[in-house]
C-alpha cells in the first residue's frame, strides 16, 4: 500500500511537472526586437563628420549571424565602422571622419540584431544622410561669374552687425545701371556666367561649403532658408514680429531671387499657416518659425 502510494505521488509530480514546463513553453518569448529610437533620423543633413549613431531597441539585445553585414558606405564603398552592444544600445561610429558635405548610408540588415531568446529584427533598417559643409568662404569683392568663379548657387551671410550688401548685374561698366538684383539681407543667389556679382557686405559661400543655417533659441529668425537643407520640408507656422515694419513671406522655386522665382507671397498678420516642399525657399522678413521639437 505504501509503495502504491509513492508511485502515485511520483505519477501525480510527474504530470505537474510536466504541464508546468508546457506553460512556460507556451510563454517564451517570440517577440523579436524593434526600434525605438535613433540619433540620426533618415535623410538628416548637416551632420558632423565625427558622427555617433546610437540606436535603442525595445529589449537587450545581441549579435546576429549579419552583425558583421552592418555597413555605412559612400557611393557603395564601405565606410570602417566600430560597433558597441550595450544592453538596448547599439552604438555605430566610424573609425575616421567622415568627407565633408558627403552621401552617406547606413544599413542594419535583418537578422544582424537578436535578443537572448534568438529572435532576430525580421525589418532592416536604413537611414541616409549628409554630412555638414567644410566651411569656406570668399572675399566680399566683384566677381565675373564663369572668369573668377563658377556659375551656380552661393549662400550670402550678413556680417557681426546683421547686415550685406550685394548686388547681380549685367554690365561692370555701368553696374547700377544693369542691376539684376541685389539685396540688403542673407540669401541664397544663384548666378549664370557672363554676369556679375558683387558682395559688400557679409561673406559669400559656394553652396558646396556654405554653412547649413541653424536655428537660435528654437527659431528660425528672419532670413532666407533653402528647404531640405536649412529646414525640412513640411508645414510651418509663421509668425509675425509685432514692430513699426511690415511682416512679410515668399516661397520661392529657385534663388534667383527674382519675380519669376516666387510662387507664393503674403503680409503675415499674426500667425500664416505655409507648407513648403524640397528644392523650395523660404523666404521672410520681420516674422520667425519655430524649429521642430526632436523626436
Amino acid at each position: 500500500m505504501f509503495k502504491k502510494s509513492i508511485a502515485v505521488l511520483c505519477a501525480l509530480s510527474l504530470v505537474m511537472s510536466q504541464g508546468i514546463l508546457l506553460n512556460v513553453s507556451a510563454k517564451a518569448d517570440k517577440t523579436a526586437p524593434t526600434v525605438k529610437s535613433s540619433s540620426l533620423k533618415n535623410n538628416a543633413a548637416g551632420v558632423v563628420t565625427k558622427v555617433k549613431i546610437v540606436i535603442k531597441y525595445s529589449e537587450n539585445i545581441f549579435k546576429g549571424k549579419n552583425f558583421t553585414k552592418i555597413k555605412l558606405t559612400r557611393s557603395s564603398k564601405a565606410v570602417k565602422l566600430k560597433l558597441v552592444i550595450s544592453k538596448t544600445t547599439l552604438s555605430i561610429t566610424p573609425s575616421a571622419p567622415l568627407s565633408y558635405y558627403t552621401n552617406y548610408v547606413l544599413v542594419i540588415p535583418t537578422s544582424a540584431i537578436k535578443d537572448k531568446a534568438g529572435n532576430v529584427i525580421k525589418k532592416s533598417t536604413t537611414i541616409k544622410f549628409k554630412t555638414k559643409a567644410k566651411i569656406t568662404s570668399l572675399p566680399g569683392k566683384t566677381y565675373k561669374v564663369g572668369k573668377d568663379i563658377p556659375a551656380g548657387e552661393y549662400l550670402i551671410t550678413e556680417d557681426e552687425f546683421g547686415f550685406t550688401d550685394w548686388h547681380v548685374f549685367s554690365n561692370p561698366v555701368a553696374p547700377l545701371n544693369t542691376i539684376i538684383t541685389s539685396g540688403f539681407k542673407q540669401t541664397y543667389i544663384t548666378v549664370d556666367a557672363g554676369t556679375y556679382l558683387n558682395v559688400q557686405m557679409g561673406t559669400l559661400y559656394p553652396i558646396a561649403t556654405a554653412p547649413i543655417l541653424e536655428p537660435i533659441d528654437g527659431k528660425y529668425l528672419a532670413g532666407y532658408y533653402k528647404v531640405g537643407r536649412d529646414i525640412p520640408a513640411g508645414e510651418y507656422d509663421i509668425i509675425e514680429v509685432e514692430g513699426p515694419d511690415i511682416s512679410m513671406f515668399e516661397i520661392c522655386k529657385d534663388s534667383y531671387c527674382q519675380f519669376e522665382s516666387i510662387v507664393d507671397i503674403d503680409v503675415v498678420i499674426g500667425t500664416q499657416h505655409v507648407t513648403v516642399t524640397d528644392g523650395q525657399y523660404l523666404h521672410f522678413v520681420d516674422a520667425y518659425i519655430a524649429a521642430a521639437v526632436p523626436d
